[in-house]
């Protein structure tokens, strides 16, 4: 009973906006630091934080049982890396014009990928660029997107 009040009060009051889907603080066993949490239909998709290099996506219908489902970044990706807490930050996985996009950062650069499916296959990372107009735009959340075209 416990725990499904504590899914049931997350569903509800875990919402960080009312007319964006996207969720805070998922409970994920294991160590997923900064994750975030995007409800798209009817499933949870979180990613954060990966010191192993590799982001990966996790999918969850209640918040309750994680699968790892997508690792959206190609290892044959140029900038990718191979150092101990190397890796990739994990920003954001969003639904937006009919593809899936998965934000990230990788030393002190934003990166985005894209998917027509959220299991892949993915696109090789795309830079963002930084408008001198918005200094720090390179970690965690710095990008916002507008899903109602307002």
């Amino acid at each position: 009973i416990k725990v499904s009040a504590l899914i049931l009060a997350n569903i509800l009051y875990g919402q960080s906006s009312v007319t964006f889907q996207t969720f805070m603080n998922p409970a994920i066993p294991g160590d997923h630091p900064d994750s975030t949490l995007s409800r798209i239909d009817n499933e949870f998709y979180t990613t954060g934080l990966s010191f192993n290099l590799i982001p990966v996506i996790f999918d969850s219908t209640y918040l309750v049982h994680w699968e790892a489902i997508a690792q959206p970044v190609s290892a044959a990706w140029t900038n990718y890396g191979n150092s101990p807490a190397g890796g990739c930050c994990g920003i954001q996985v969003v639904y937006y014009n009919d593809k899936y996009w998965h934000f990230f950062s990788r030393a002190g650069q934003m990166y985005f990928v894209t998917a027509d499916d959220i299991r892949g296959s993915w696109t090789m990372a795309t830079l963002i660029k930084r408008p001198s107009v918005v200094p720090g735009l390179s970690y965690n959340n710095s990008i916002f997107v507008d899903n109602d075209s307002s």
